[in-house]
């Protein structure tokens, strides 16, 4: 990963064991040579990123370490702040993760060192098992009878990004719910079983997306905007739907009427994130820093909420996305969050290496099997 174009005909790369270089033919675009190791720089394996920069004129800057691989766990947080520790082995865990409908299965990505893959774990017989095998699927949502997951797929297809669903234990054959150029991840699926609520990523439109799993399968924007949206949440009874939208100059909570929208409700009044509805309807959650806060709604005679509350304070410190996602249990009365775990950290300090290429391009010159 992170590779970086070396004049006159090298690119520079990040693999597990640290800085490689490969010949490159810039024409072809093409890798001409066998790729030699160097030594260790400081990476952060689950984002894919190694602490390096090159220059034109010969001069190498990194971050010296064998890097870091960030685990985690999970728990669970009563509304009393009380954690009780889900017992899943630690792994390098993607930030995106649902629980089943009956609260008793865990889908979550695994970053591994050359793939990234849908693993679930079953929370009363402590098992985890991999539900996926083709190195890059991500974002799991169960289907409301808890029987599937969905899921995004950078290869199944061999080239276009999908949205793909399969048994929720891995078995049979993939269906596939749309491809092509521009496809947005999972997030949502509504407990009617008839649409998924994709959330917008990094780049082109920042609209979510609505795909049918009836009829037309075409995807489509929903709620176009310029700003940018996320986490696509329907509730319960199937006529509402919350999601976090940055029109105000940072994310807020809002609500709106599905699947044909109408006016909206602001529902946080202090930034919020994430919204999940609880399983009976009547209480909506949402993250906003360390905190879970709630409101209790009201849809007899349209949509109404009260102020929000901290519901539970995480016991430790929020250090972004990856702590920020939670799942409520069926009951409501607990709730599943990513807890920090080992770390394994040997940055030391910052390197500046001059006239490194000549080094790079002797290294690369000998034999090597």
């Amino acid at each position: 990963s992170f590779a970086r174009y070396v004049a006159p005909g090298y690119v520079a790369l990040a693999q597990p064991e640290g800085l490689a270089v490969a010949p490159f033919d810039l024409t072809r675009l093409e890798i001409t040579g066998p790729i030699v190791p160097l030594f260790p720089v400081y990476q952060v394996f689950s984002k894919a990123v190694a602490e390096f920069a090159v220059s034109r004129t010969g001069t190498l800057a990194y971050l010296s370490g064998a890097g870091e691989r960030m685990q985690s766990g999970f728990a669970w947080l009563d509304r009393k702040g009380r954690a009780e520790p889900l017992g899943i082995p630690e792994r390098v865990f993607d930030s995106e993760f649902n629980l089943s409908p009956d609260g008793k299965r865990l889908a979550v990505g695994i970053v591994a060192q050359e793939s990234r893959d849908v693993w679930v774990y079953d929370l009363a017989r402590g098992t985890l098992t991999r539900v996926t095998f083709d190195n890059h699927s991500l974002t799991p949502v169960w289907s409301p009878d808890g029987k599937r997951l969905a899921f995004q797929s950078n290869r199944i297809t061999g080239k276009d990004t999908a949205i793909v669903a399969n048994s929720g234990d891995g078995s049979g054959t993939p269906e596939i719910l749309a491809q092509g150029t521009g496809i947005k991840p999972p997030h949502d699926w509504s407990a009617d079983g008839r649409w998924l609520l994709c959330r917008p990523t990094s780049g082109g439109s920042q609209s979510m997306w609505i795909l049918p799993l009836g009829g037309d399968r075409r995807p489509r924007e929903i709620l176009p905007s310029n700003f940018r949206q996320n986490a696509p949440a329907i509730s319960p009874d199937g006529r509402w739907l919350a999601y976090a939208s940055s029109e105000s100059g940072r994310s807020e909570i809002y609500v709106v009427a599905f699947p044909d929208s109408g006016s909206k409700v602001q529902i946080s009044t202090n930034g919020g994130d994430l919204p999940v509805w609880a399983h009976n309807g009547r209480e909506l959650f949402y993250a906003s820093g360390d905190d879970i806060m709630g409101v209790e709604v009201t849809m007899a005679r349209g949509f109404t909420a009260t102020v929000p509350r901290v519901v539970v304070t995480r016991p430790w410190h929020n250090r972004g996305s990856l702590y920020a996602q939670f799942a409520v249990s069926p009951d409501g009365q607990r709730f599943l969050v990513s807890a920090p775990g080992a770390q394994k950290v040997e940055a030391s300090e910052l390197r500046v290496v001059l006239n490194w290429r000549e080094e790079m391009e002797r290294m690369a010159a000998q034999p090597h099997p």
